[in-house]
């Protein structure tokens, strides 16, 4: 079985929606970044990857395999009728990619990972936002009115709806045709599900200092 290391609404929450909207079989084991401590077998979250990122997914043979890009078309290469992704030999995996790289690149790290570091100061989060307001209207102009590949929902997807769901936390108001987006994606059971999970789980769990 695979285990999928996490925190609750972090950018392994994109797995997580993948893993269930493929019908895929998974453990779940939190992380706790302060403390860098898996909480439920007790390892040190060093020792599970150098990186002490989120997602690490442990493959049946043992191995790891880090990086939601990557992390993500594995999980969609298992359930290859969820139309999770496209097939390898088909033109859309590079879009598919494009997309993967984009939100990764364009609003992850250049400004979901920055503005919530808890020594981000106020100003240099007006910067950020700032910054990052090109990026949210492109992903306007590119949004129609289904999904980013088609009309099936893919890991790109899952990728995007949790960088636009913290998005919404940063002050920014999203254009209609991404709230709708959204609301698409949030229509989809097993989707809606698993943000529902780790959004209870937040609840309860250690605050990020």
């Amino acid at each position: 079985m695979l285990k999928l290391y996490y925190r609750p609404m972090a950018c392994s929450l994109a797995a997580r929606m993948a893993l269930m909207q493929g019908g895929i079989d998974a453990e779940y084991l939190p992380v706790d970044f302060t403390t860098q401590t898996s909480l439920k077998d007790g390892l040190s979250f060093a020792d599970v990857t150098a990186k002490k990122r989120v997602p690490v997914l442990i493959l049946p043979d043992g191995s790891k395999l880090t990086e939601n890009a990557a992390v993500l078309q594995y999980i969609a290469d298992l359930a290859p009728g969820s139309g999770l992704a496209p097939a390898a030999d088909d033109p859309g995996r590079y879009r598919l990619q494009e997309w993967l790289s984009f939100v990764g690149t364009e609003v992850h790290k250049a400004f979901l990972f920055p503005y919530f570091r808890p020594e981000t100061d106020d100003d240099t989060k007006a910067i950020l936002r700032d910054r990052v307001g090109e990026t949210v209207a492109y992903m306007s102009k590119q949004i129609g009115d289904a999904f980013l590949l088609d009309e099936k929902f893919s890991v790109a997807d899952a990728y995007l709806l949790w960088a636009l769901l913290l998005v919404r936390f940063t002050g920014i108001e999203l254009p209609d045709n991404l709230t709708d987006f959204l609301k698409r994606c949030m229509a989809i059971e097993a989707v809606a599900a698993a943000v529902a999970i780790e959004r209870e789980e937040m609840q309860s769990f250690p605050p990020r200092t």
